[in-house]
């Protein structure tokens, strides 16, 4: 996948997260019912043309980028501006994401973020094998056949991430591509806790795609 696509699938995520963040706040704020979206008059960060007859291009693949190149996740970005930007009923505009100052305000949720990725990876992985070892005692399946079944159980608490690694150590590569862009997503949140959590088992092409990322003007 290229660097632009890639910068597009974080514009989304971040886009989603400041929305819904959004909502968030304004219900707690003003009792204001969550809509499930934005705002009807978001043309202004989402692209369009305002209720002015302006045209506007979106936001969010400037936002993204700038996160990409300082390093910070979305989620840390979101969560920093709503409770530092926020005063009174109103809430942050997307702007406040493209503050220079950004890196610095979210070094303490960003240190965070790294505690969770390695508790999250490491109660993970006790899911997996637990999994693995009581489908061994009551199937008389392969282990690569225990593993697709593992891997593919929606009623898992496994994440993405965790999963694409198991399909690359029981080589199940067709299940890979379904796998990838969430995948990259959640390793994109917290690359620094992911790689100390899983190491080589991660995808060589995810450091690639991030530095492709972080490179985009």
């Amino acid at each position: 996948m290229s660097s632009a696509s890639d910068l597009q699938l974080l514009a989304m995520k971040v886009r989603a997260l400041y929305w819904a963040a959004r909502a968030d706040f304004m219900h707690a704020a003003q009792g204001v019912p969550y809509s499930g979206g934005a705002p009807v008059a978001a043309a202004r960060w989402d692209g369009g043309t305002d209720r002015n007859g302006t045209r506007h291009r979106p936001i969010w693949p400037k936002i993204a980028a700038h996160l990409a190149r300082l390093g910070v996740t979305p989620e840390a970005a979101v969560r920093t501006i709503f409770r530092s930007t926020a005063y009174g009923n109103s809430p942050p505009l997307p702007n406040a994401l493209l503050s220079q100052d950004l890196a610095g305000r979210v070094t303490e949720r960003s240190a965070k973020d790294h505690r969770q990725a390695l508790a999250r990876v490491a109660a993970e992985k006790v899911a997996v094998e637990c999994r693995l070892a009581r489908l061994q005692q009551t199937t008389s399946k392969s282990p690569r056949e225990i593993y697709r079944q593992v891997i593919l159980d929606p009623g898992l608490s496994v994440g993405p991430l965790v999963r694409l690694c198991l399909a690359r150590q029981s080589g199940q590569h067709d299940l890979e591509p379904d796998l990838l862009d969430d995948a990259f997503l959640q390793y994109a949140g917290c690359p620094e806790g992911y790689e100390k959590a899983l190491g080589e088992s991660l995808p060589a092409e995810f450091r690639q795609r991030l530095r492709g990322v972080r490179t985009l003007p």
